[in-house]
């Protein structure tokens, strides 16, 4: 089974994300356009460097601690069956039952292909 995580960093209208699949072995990097209700949102809070998720002590997550601190936030939300995996899997299930396209669904998910 391949694991996924992302770390972000912020750009002026754009998230750039970077991808880690299969151990991080082959990590690559994609473009996502920010809503303008996130931008809203990112607006009220103070930036001080290029990484909007940052560990208390002001630090970006390692991938495994990123991972960690969302599982955390499922169990506080009363939502510990939940991973952040089957979340990204739900939704990717969801849209591709609202009829997108392949081509959708890889920008969507940062998937190279249809096969993954």
């Amino acid at each position: 089974m391949s694991r996924s995580s992302a770390r972000n960093t912020a750009a002026r209208d754009m998230f750039n994300l970077r991808l880690f699949k299969n151990s991080n072995r082959k990590p690559y990097d994609i473009e996502i356009a920010i809503h303008p209700i996130l931008e809203s949102v990112l607006a009220m809070h103070k930036v001080t460097a290029m990484t909007y998720l940052v560990t208390e002590f002001g630090k970006p997550f390692s991938i495994k601690g990123l991972g960690n601190r969302i599982s955390d936030w499922f169990r506080q939300a009363g939502l510990g069956h939940l991973t952040a995996h089957s979340v990204r899997k739900g939704l990717a299930t969801d849209v591709a039952h609202n009829e997108a396209t392949d081509s959708m669904l890889e920008a969507m998910f940062g998937w190279r292909d249809a096969k993954t």
